[in-house]
């Protein structure tokens, strides 16, 4: 894959201020690797002026990065899966419960924010349970804890 937004050695951010990579009015494009696993990384791309807005790109999607690795081919293939059956029991809770909740929250919380690695995602930027989940579905605590907490205790040591 390639680094874009980092030094050579794509260890240390060298920020764009931008959007990273446009491609405007054009089709077939591949950027990087095939491999799921070799993928690009893309650093200081856009704007982390605000702690939430950094935390979702240092930390949340930081996890999806590392889970991608983990779980290599598996990963794009188990999160579509989640995401086909949630998209089905969202519309069932839907039926149960209308119409005190709007189908697309059902289905959202079901199909999104109660994957697996969504839910360990959004713990690991502390932001558990979002706020677009719906009341009473899916996982209540968070999975395990926020990465700025663990920074916080190893600057401490």
């Amino acid at each position: 894959g390639n680094y874009i937004g980092t030094d050579v050695t794509g260890a240390k951010a060298v920020a764009n201020g931008t959007s990273g990579i446009s491609i405007i009015d054009s089709s077939g494009n591949q950027i990087g690797g095939t491999a799921t696993n070799a993928g690009n990384v893309i650093s200081g791309a856009g704007d982390v002026d605000k702690p939430r807005r950094r935390r979702l790109i240092t930390d949340h999607e930081d996890v999806h990065v590392w889970q991608s690795r983990w779980f290599g081919p598996i990963y794009p293939l188990v999160y579509g899966m989640w995401f086909v059956g949630g998209s089905v029991a969202g519309f069932f809770l839907w039926l149960r419960r209308r119409p005190k909740e709007r189908l697309g929250s059902l289905v959202e919380s079901c199909a999104y924010y109660t994957n697996p690695f969504e839910w360990w995602a959004y713990s690991r930027d502390d932001h558990w349970p979002p706020s677009g989940k719906a009341l009473g579905v899916g996982w209540r605590k968070a999975a395990v804890r926020p990465l700025a907490q663990l920074r916080a205790e190893r600057e401490h040591r």
